[in-house]
């Protein structure tokens, strides 16, 4: 079982160097993110299983398999210096794009057209009001047909 109190079972993985997610909400749990990086991982990058139809065995031969095989560590280290490789810290970006709006007098080229918009064209009021028209009308058409259709049958 998980919790989200105790962090079960990533307290007791964590501890032998491999996390083994059960469910999505160990893998996706944002606040499982700094305790999953750089462990290796059943089914998230390497091993799949299928629950419906994964065996006792089939599952410890898995983890066994995870945890001696290298490869499953290379390929993670692999993947976060790919999605951890950012040439600027998020201050840097900041002061860059500032900088850039400075130098290129407010950079409008990089406004949006939206910011110009009226209410009516942003709430894109045509489209919804004419929508609702054409609901409403066959709503209408079908209630009229539903009608005529009831007093044939009563005839």
């Amino acid at each position: 079982m998980w919790s989200q109190e105790t962090g079960f079972p990533n307290k007791i993985f964590l501890h032998i160097q491999i996390v083994v997610p059960f469910s999505h909400r160990v893998v996706f749990n944002p606040l499982n993110k700094q305790s999953l990086e750089g462990y290796p991982s059943l089914g998230w990058i390497g091993l799949g299983l299928d629950p419906s139809t994964v065996t006792k065995e089939e599952l410890k031969n898995s983890i066994i398999d995870v945890v001696e095989n290298n490869k499953y560590s290379t390929r993670i280290r692999e993947i976060r210096h790919l999605l951890y490789d950012k040439p600027l810290t998020g201050l840097e970006k900041a002061v860059w794009w500032s900088e850039y709006v400075l130098r290129h007098e407010g950079a409008t080229h990089l406004r949006s057209p939206a910011a110009d918009f009226s209410w009516f064209e942003y709430l894109i009021v045509k489209v919804v009001l004419g929508s609702a028209a054409l609901i409403s009308v066959v709503i209408y058409l079908l209630y009229k047909v539903f009608q005529l259709i009831m007093l044939k049958c009563r005839k």
